[in-house]
């Protein structure tokens, strides 16, 4: 299980830096890993449905709605990043008109609002906390850390760009390899379709 001290070694080993105890080292490896490393687990975490760091909640409607154009406004978890499913449809199959984020809160016209979404791992003070992410997630954030630390470290522009490189085919594995641990059953993805459409618009059977 990888620690944050362990992912910010993965980046500084692809740009042939010397690894760190802490990053609370007293030296300008440690400081730019401390500096970039948790907005670039959430730059990765906003990329997809991870499931690896997907939370459910029941959301607390607001006393007060919107002035117009939704009927209700649920105040968004302080740790929220990306939906993966409103009111059990999944993301994909969920209508523009069911609900809008707009900055902390969730606008909808439901009169509940059960979300599961990617939750900010970074916003838990603790290194085990880490050990639940999937492998290849975590490539795709060391090698995203490397990118920006080959400039940092070193102002080589090059690296850089051909680490980036590499951090798009690993998220691309990392997307995909997520994709396959969601399973429906047989026939679903169409019906699951069918049945949003009919329920917000009144149509079908």
């Amino acid at each position: 299980m990888p620690s944050r001290t362990d992912i910010a070694n993965y980046a500084l080993g692809l740009i042939a830096e010397e690894t760190i105890t802490s990053l609370e080292e007293d030296n300008e490896s440690a400081r730019k890993c401390s500096l970039h490393l948790n907005q670039t687990i959430r730059e990765v975490s906003a990329m997809a449905p991870w499931k690896c760091v997907a939370k459910r909640q029941s959301l607390a409607r607001l006393g007060s709605d919107p002035s117009f154009g939704w009927g209700y406004q649920y105040a968004l978890p302080s740790d929220y990043i990306k939906v993966i499913s409103f009111n059990d449809v999944e993301l994909d199959y969920v209508l523009r008109f069911m609900f809008t984020v707009e900055g902390i809160n969730l606008l909808t016209n439901e009169t509940t609002a059960k979300l599961l979404y990617v939750h900010d791992i970074t916003s838990v003070d603790s290194e085990d906390a880490y050990g639940v992410l999937d492998p290849l997630m975590v490539k795709s954030i060391y090698t995203m850390l490397a990118a920006k630390l080959a400039w940092h470290l070193q102002q080589n522009r090059t690296q850089q760009m051909q680490l980036m490189q590499t951090f798009e085919t690993e998220l691309r594995r990392a997307k995909s390899q997520n994709a396959r641990g969601a399973f429906m059953p047989r026939g679903s993805l169409g019906s699951s379709s069918d049945w949003v459409y009919s329920r917000y618009t009144g149509t079908g059977a």
